[in-house]
């Protein structure tokens, strides 16, 4: 049974008599180069991945009041916790005399300490960190957004958590999109390329998203840079530098190979490892975060090139380009040659031939792409924040003539290897890489951000 069909089950079981349902999904993310550069002043690309968090909130009647309840169900974080409205009111008094206001996060620093504290006290002793900042956030967005009022919410993932592919960032943002739909604060396109299921959301309504899924990022890693929420909310590529976000119209499709190396890791100690080796040698680092920064912007010219440029040449071009090229070789041997008053003959050729300086030849833009990628690799060696795992599995794609990198924090986590359109052994990499005890999927980069679904009962008008 897939998640789609868990969170039908489970809903329609206890939904079947209440009004209001709506579903949120947000997508995944990976940083396709410039990540630990980025936090020293560089650029860093990131892009939307098509794996989905995805959330299912009903609100009962309002004449349930405070015998509802507030219901929060994560399963892949084993996190099931249920409160009636009037317990809630009666252990969190200050937040019941709080008007929500989902239009501006000021004045919510309050409210993130009151959540912390009621959290800590209701959670299991043995909950991890990510289990509490998942609940903390949630919270958090909730009593902001909608109030002290009864809701049950289930939420599932398609992203490993812990992995690099911000799934704390797309949990925060299809949160947030669904408590935001409730609260009738956001727009709709009037048709959505997805069909009746998905609509897309005006960009008003995408930046008042993001502007609360920052929020609930913060809880849960205290200071995020803003990425990861900014490409799930918004989808597509971006541009990260210096703190400006710029989001990246790219012309490429790109997809590409997950794979989970299954080693966790500690994000802020890789960070302060980069910044103590930038210490101990400035000038050598400063050269290694520079040649990210020149990756990272020709990254985004990559991305940016017409399509026509990433057009395969077919095999009819190829052989007439290098029919020229042999005729400019010829040309240029018999002309250096007559200067020297000799003849040759240019019919045949050999080994030895001398050759004209070689015209520049056309390079395919995933391959291009690729060289930048392998680069932005070998640099993150140099800032020590790669892991054998990670090299074993660029070994083991470079088999294949694949390129692959690290995504986020490094030390573990998830690599991405690059997929050619035309590539027919995609089956033996991934069942190398499961034979080394991998786990990988296939994604798509690039595509949309959040989108809402809804059920007829409040399905906005055209």
């Amino acid at each position: 049974m897939n998640n789609s069909e868990r969170m039908d089950m489970e809903l329609d079981q206890t939904w079947m008599q209440t009004g209001e349902v709506v579903e949120s999904r947000a997508p995944g993310k990976v940083i396709i180069c410039g990540e630990h550069a980025v936090v020293h002043g560089t650029g860093a690309v990131a892009a939307s991945l098509n794996r989905y968090t995805v959330v299912r909130m009903n609100r009962p009647p309002a004449h349930v009041g405070d015998n509802g309840v507030l219901s929060i169900h994560l399963p892949e974080l084993e996190v099931r916790l249920k409160w009636t409205v009037a317990y809630l009111k009666q252990s969190l008094p200050s937040l019941d005399q709080v008007q929500p206001n989902p239009l501006t996060s000021v004045g919510s620093e309050n409210i993130k300490i009151v959540i912390s504290e009621f959290v800590e006290k209701e959670m299991p002793r043995n909950s991890d960190k990510g289990s509490i900042g998942g609940v903390q956030a949630f919270l958090f967005l909730y009593v902001s957004i909608l109030g002290l009022r009864p809701l049950e919410a289930v939420v599932t993932s398609e992203l490993p958590v812990g992995a690099g592919l911000g799934s704390s960032a797309a949990f925060c943002v299809s949160v947030s999109g669904a408590l935001l739909t409730l609260a009738g604060k956001l727009d709709f396109h009037p048709q959505s390329s997805d069909g009746i299921r998905w609509k897309d959301i005006l960009d008003t309504g995408l930046d008042l998203v993001n502007m609360w899924a920052f929020e609930g990022e913060k809880i849960i890693h205290g200071k995020p840079s803003g990425v990861d929420n900014t490409v799930s909310c918004y989808g597509h590529v971006v541009h990260f530098k210096k703190g400006q976000i710029t989001r990246i119209d790219g012309q490429v499709e790109l997809r590409m190979l997950l794979t989970n190396t299954k080693v966790s890791r500690n994000t802020k100690a890789l960070v302060a490892g980069v910044g103590e080796r930038a210490e101990r040698h400035p000038e050598a680092m400063a050269a290694v975060f520079q040649a990210v920064d020149s990756i990272s912007d020709e990254v985004v010219k990559v991305l940016q090139s017409p399509i026509e440029e990433a057009t395969v040449p077919t095999p009819e071009t190829i052989s007439q380009e290098d029919e020229e090229q042999k005729a400019e070789e010829r040309n240029f041997a018999q002309s250096l040659f007559m200067s020297e008053g000799m003849v040759i003959n240019t019919s045949k050729t050999d080994g030895n031939k001398l050759s004209a300086p070689p015209r520049p030849k056309r390079v395919h833009v995933l391959t291009r792409l690729e060289e930048l990628i392998c680069m932005n690799q070998g640099l993150l060696q140099c800032m020590g924040v790669s892991h054998p795992t990670i090299e074993h599995i660029c070994q083991i794609t470079s088999r294949f003539n694949l390129c692959s990198k690290l995504t986020g924090a490094g030390g573990g986590g998830c690599v991405f290897t690059l997929l050619p359109h035309d590539l027919k052994d995609i089956q033996k990499v991934r069942h190398q890489l499961q034979l080394a005890g991998f786990e990988c999927f296939e994604a798509a980069m690039g595509g949309k951000g959040l989108q809402i679904g809804f059920r007829s009962s409040i399905l906005p008008s055209p």
